[in-house]
């Protein structure tokens, strides 16, 4: 279950990836690799750093779409 929910948070991430050409994507995508990768090795606390690093990644263009947002008065 763990690894089906990992292979599809990656593949909105394969989306995001190829929708904004974000680095950061591309990124979020490597970590999410290996964790599923160290999930399927038994090695859940390296697993979770992988995870960890993922969400941070993916969640910078969200947080630089948010300022520029607020910055010109949208939000």
């Amino acid at each position: 279950m763990l690894l089906m929910l990992m292979e599809s948070v990656r593949s909105e991430l394969q989306f995001a990836a190829k929708s904004t050409g974000k680095t950061e994507f591309t990124k979020a995508i490597d970590a999410l690799n290996q964790a599923i990768s160290l999930t399927e090795s038994n090695q859940p606390e390296q697993a979770s750093q992988k995870i960890a690093f993922a969400i941070s990644a993916s969640t910078t263009p969200a947080q630089e779409a948010w300022q520029v947002l607020e910055k010109n008065g949208l939000l």
